[in-house]
């Protein structure tokens, strides 16, 4: 019999796109309310919602329909594993990943998507609430996911080493941690997209070209030219001869 207590595949990397894997339970019509969600967070499950529409209907806009929402409950042990391997400065990158989510049982409603037991369906966690005190999950959601829906990737920065400005001290002033891209189908998803600190002087302004687009990746919408990412601060008195150099 399935172990309800630890519902985690041990997030094994999928080679070809670079997904990790969870699984869930459908929420029975007992499981909800928030008194049935507090019955649940002692047991050790975290309720959420699969919502999101599928790669047919996200053609010309079309919003997806409200019952093609799915209750569900994940583990969150498993959960709070995913969020120490995501941490990032300023943040968790949780919401940047794509998961397989294996499904448990089978649903069939009388209106809406129907699921067999063993289905997986691509999502992104959304929607991540922690308990304000204790270090907890309270409420994780998940979007469906298909190539060429938008993911918000972490930045990361590369060849500080090769900025004079960076060695004696200056920082970026970071404006945005995350920028959106689309991954195309059968390409890796990224786990990060880097930022070429390579001579950056005093009071320079790190816009999208400093940027490196993954390969299989283009730019969301809202990337353009003039994406802002920071700009190079640091005490002039330590920085004598870099900003001219």
């Amino acid at each position: 019999m399935y172990d309800a207590n630890l519902t985690v595949l041990d997030n094994r990397k999928k080679e070809a796109i670079n997904t990790y894997e969870l699984d869930c339970k459908i929420r029975q019509e007992e499981d909800q309310g928030s008194r049935a969600s507090r019955r649940l967070r002692r047991s050790g499950r975290v309720p959420g919602v699969i919502f999101g529409n599928n790669a047919s209907d996200s053609i010309g806009g079309k919003l997806a329909p409200h019952n093609n929402r799915i209750l569900i409950t994940t583990c969150h042990d498993a959960l709070l594993r995913e969020l120490v391997k995501n941490k990032v400065p300023g943040g968790t990158a949780l919401e940047s990943r794509v998961y397989k989510m294996t499904v448990l049982d089978s649903y069939n409603p009388p209106q809406g998507p129907q699921v067999s037991a063993g289905d997986c369906i691509s999502v992104i966690p959304r929607h991540l609430e922690m308990h304000p005190v204790h270090n907890e999950v309270v409420c994780l959601n998940f979007l469906r996911y298909w190539p060429g829906r938008v993911l918000k990737v972490p930045l990361r920065y590369s060849n500080e080493e090769e900025s004079a400005a960076l060695k004696r001290g200056a920082f970026v002033l970071k404006q945005n941690r995350f920028v959106d891209v689309t991954v195309e189908e059968g390409k890796e998803v990224p786990e990060y997209v880097e930022v070429d600190c390579a001579g950056l002087r005093l009071k320079d302004v790190v816009k999208r070209d400093r940027l490196i687009l993954p390969e299989g990746c283009e730019w969301g919408k809202k990337v353009g030219e003039e994406f802002l990412v920071g700009t190079v601060f640091g005490r002039a008195k330590n920085m004598e001869g870099v900003a001219e150099a």
